[in-house]
């Protein structure tokens, strides 16, 4: 994801000119403070976990929707007051269209707790028994 961002941004330096590329600077700040309130840790806290159940992932999955989605309630309606403090009205629309973003991410959030739980389970266990074989087989063979 960072390496398509990366890319996106690289993109984005050749396609705008200057000014507009800061009006989309400036609202990547408000992005990011929003979107570190949004996740609250939950995603890392289901792969800390041991045994995350069902339960756990459906709340994490529904803390984010919601949360994002208020999240963006306010982001849209300060939107006018980002602009005003910018001195930029054009800020208005393209901040509420860039905010969507935001909320449409969150359904992602859950998904990527439960990939990174499954990774490292499967590459937990699998090391422990490549690991108990070799030393198994190795056992064996200087026994020999």
């Amino acid at each position: 994801m960072q390496v398509l961002n990366v890319v996106f941004g690289i993109v984005l330096t050749f396609c705008l000119n200057s000014e507009d590329y800061g009006m989309m600077a400036v609202l990547s700040i408000y992005s990011a403070i929003a979107a570190s309130l949004q996740d609250s840790g939950f995603v890392a806290a289901l792969t800390n976990k041991s045994r995350p159940t069902h339960r756990d992932y459906n709340s994490v999955f529904w803390f984010n929707i919601t949360c994002s989605a208020v999240i963006y309630a306010i982001l849209w309606f300060c939107a006018p007051l980002i602009a005003d403090y910018n001195h930029d009205l054009r800020l208005i629309p393209l901040s509420r269209y860039t905010f969507i973003g935001f909320f449409v991410a969150s359904f992602s959030k859950y998904i990527g707790g439960w990939c990174n739980y499954i990774v490292e389970f499967v590459a937990d266990n699998v090391f422990k028994k490549n690991c108990s074989s070799t030393l198994i087989a190795l056992n064996i063979r200087i026994e020999r």
